[in-house]
């Protein structure tokens, strides 16, 4: 319980710093402006490899690989579980 009250004491506290501190109609362009560069920036990033990987770029070939891998086991998954249930039926 105490826990529960500890983290909405929080989470209202850092609601309303960022309130108060986007108040201020300079400081909400300001972070206006930076939320769009970064965000411009991060389409950049992501454009630039899309359906263009790089054979030598290691850790994106890694994650890729992890991602199929994932999807692969979730799907085994479901087989197996409902192997088992269609065979808990039976029995």
């Amino acid at each position: 319980m105490i826990g529960k009250v500890m983290t909405t004491a929080v989470a209202a506290g850092a609601i309303g710093t960022v309130i108060y501190a986007l108040n201020d109609k300079s400081k909400r362009d300001k972070a206006k402006n930076k939320l769009q560069k970064k965000r411009s920036a991060n389409s950049v990033e992501i454009d630039k490899n899309a359906g263009h990987p790089d054979p030598y770029d290691i850790n994106d070939n890694t994650m890729v690989s992890e991602g199929a891998l994932y999807a692969v086991q979730r799907y085994n998954e479901e087989v197996d579980d409902y192997k088992k249930k269609k065979r808990s039926h039976h029995n």
